[in-house]
């Protein structure tokens, strides 16, 4: 009995997270029974509220943390925008579209085709629709103007390869044609730029520029000399200044132009031919003339045979035909023997 009467009591001291524990008797009995007037629930309950509790607070912290996470990141993250679509506009206008999303601008020139106009938009990298934040890279491709082309060589082409040549490159071929002694006809003596003549082959240039392209017709047309009158040796020299080429000469007679002159030409003079044509030529054999032969001692049939074969008729005037020949005579004169007389002259001649 303890002081003031009371009996003592042996308390025993259990440790909640041990479950061993609630099985567990303590020295000197089981254990008392509840004081009165204790309030709070049995010792089990206690364990299951301070699991809970140990959960609880964990899940907590970490939902306050991530909503702080997400204000920061609202708070501190970097706007963005969306790429609008500036393809075709002109720079200017592309510049002050996109003046307020400070991205990181480039702007780089080239040419192009697609968009041949000078100072427009060529294309974006990001291309629109694709966002990009304040401060990143963006490139702009401006228009410098058409792709350049290279002027090819157009010598010794012919003139409709040319002409394709040019258009199959968007460039404007324009055509001229003269005659040439070298070029063959139809192909291209000489080309050049209309605005810029110094320009080679090689160089480039902007579509639609305007070509100059010269056609050969061939040799220029001759127009054949009046050769009526000359020597052979001048004819030769003159046909072959005007490249033409002398054919023959053929030989007649004629009773008005000495020997050796031309006295006939094909073509005619004023004929207009190409160079390297033909011309033939009559060189003249003076008058066509025979000698009168020798009749004495012969019958009249003898000597009118002789006449015919030499070029002379015949004409029996006084006589027998089948006399002796006694005279020849032309207009009542002798006919000496010898003399030239033009051909198919008729003979008066007396037969005893």
């Amino acid at each position: 009995v303890g002081p003031g009467g009371t009996t003592p009591v042996d308390i025993v001291v259990l440790d909640v997270d041990d479950p061993s524990a609630a099985d567990a008797v303590p020295p000197g009995g089981p254990p008392a029974a509840p004081v009165p007037g204790r309030v709070g629930p049995p010792p089990d309950e206690k364990r299951r509220g301070g699991r809970v509790l140990v959960v609880a607070i964990p899940l907590v912290v970490l939902a306050a943390l991530i909503g702080l996470v997400f204000l920061a990141v609202q708070l501190f993250s970097t706007p963005s925008f969306d790429v609008p679509d500036l393809v075709g506009e002109e720079q200017s206008v592309a510049l002050l579209e996109i003046a307020d999303f400070e991205w990181d601008l480039q702007i780089d020139l080239a040419r192009s085709d697609d968009e041949p106009r000078a100072g427009h938009v060529i294309r974006t990298v990001p291309v629109a629709g694709e966002r990009l934040a304040r401060g990143e890279p963006f490139l702009l491709v401006v228009s410098e103007g058409p792709v350049l082309r290279e002027l090819p060589e157009l010598r010794d082409r012919t003139l409709v390869d040319a002409v394709a040549t040019l258009e199959g490159l968007a460039l404007v071929p324009v055509t001229e044609q003269r005659f040439d002694e070298v070029v063959p006809a139809d192909r291209v003596i000489e080309w050049s730029v209309v605005d810029a003549p110094d320009l080679v082959a090689g160089a480039e240039v902007e579509p639609d520029t305007e070509v100059l392209v010269v056609g050969s017709l061939g040799p220029e047309p001759r127009i054949v000399p009046d050769l009526a009158g000359a020597d052979l040796p001048s004819v030769v020299t003159t046909l072959a200044e005007l490249g033409l080429v002398l054919a023959g000469p053929e030989e007649d007679f004629d009773d008005d132009v000495p020997p050796g002159l031309v006295i006939a030409q094909d073509p005619e003079a004023g004929a207009e031919v190409d160079r390297g044509a033909e011309v033939t030529v009559t060189i003249s054999l003076g008058p066509d003339v025979v000698a009168m032969p020798d009749l004495t001692g012969l019958t009249f049939p003898e000597a009118e045979a002789l006449l015919e074969e030499t070029g002379l008729v015949a004409n029996l005037v006084f006589g027998a035909s089948d006399g002796e020949f006694v005279e020849a005579t032309l207009d009542g004169e002798p006919v000496p023997v010898g003399e030239l007389l033009p051909r198919g002259t008729e003979i008066d001649v007396t037969f005893l």
